[in-house]
């Protein structure tokens, strides 16, 4: 998974009733079998304003 923020595109602000090149989360994923043959990819635009992101980290 690749996290980056973009300017909103026409079709993503209206889909996200959002103004034109407002702040997004975009989210690009791609899903792999064992032997590495990729078997899903999407393309994910999230609202800034409903993305929450929470990390868990542990020390071993």
């Amino acid at each position: 998974r690749t996290f980056s923020a973009e300017a909103a595109t026409p079709d993503v602000a209206h889909a996200l009733d959002l103004p034109e090149h407002a702040p997004v989360q975009y989210l690009q994923q791609v899903t792999y079998l064992a032997d590495d043959r990729p078997v899903e990819y999407s393309d994910v635009w999230i609202h800034s304003g409903r993305l929450r992101v929470t990390s868990l980290l542990l020390r071993r």
